[in-house]
């Protein structure tokens, strides 16, 4: 029922409003693993995202991300077989060099470790950027805070990593 009136509100919506990009909020996941199997998900889940994806493509969204948060390595095939094109947020728990190269076409958002930020260093910021420099030279990746960034982040490191960031995104679409 839920997805039928998904479909219905959204189809008007569809109808008038051009969109390029749809989130499901999904959290399948945690720290340590998938909280549901492969075989859940198939029997459980798959055929409900493939009407709504269906639906979704039909209305010309071309991309569709789940945030599942956690470590999510067992359910990127049966979300990518689904259609599913992305995920967000990537948390830190996650291989994001591994993930990019086992799935060079996954969208990920994300990935950079929000407690760099919580008495780390600008080493620990510099080797997080590293990483997420070298997933943004292969495309289809937004480099940003796993999740949010905490509240008892130090400003100093925030801005540290800030203007880091910026100096590399600059650098690479100059």
């Amino acid at each position: 029922f839920s997805l039928e009136l998904a479909m219905n509100c959204w189809g008007l919506v569809l109808q008038d409003v051009e969109i390029d990009c749809a989130f499901i909020f999904e959290d399948m996941s945690y720290k340590s693993g998938s909280l549901i199997s492969p075989a859940m998900f198939d029997e459980f889940m798959a055929p409900y995202y493939r009407q709504l994806i269906g639906f979704l493509n039909e209305h010309g969204v071309r991309h569709v991300l789940v945030d599942s948060d956690g470590l999510v390595d067992q359910l990127i095939p049966k979300f990518l077989a689904v259609g599913v094109t992305g995920l967000f947020p990537m948390e830190a728990v996650n291989d994001t060099m591994r993930i990019r190269r086992d799935y060079p076409r996954l969208q990920m958002l994300g990935g950079i470790d929000k407690r760099i930020l919580i008495g780390g260093d600008h080493a620990g910021i510099d080797a997080e950027l590293e990483k997420a420099e070298a997933l943004m030279k292969t495309g289809g990746y937004i480099p940003h805070i796993d999740h949010s960034v905490p509240m008892d982040a130090e400003w100093e490191l925030f801005s540290y990593y800030r203007t880091r960031l910026n100096e590399i995104i600059d650098r690479i679409t100059n």
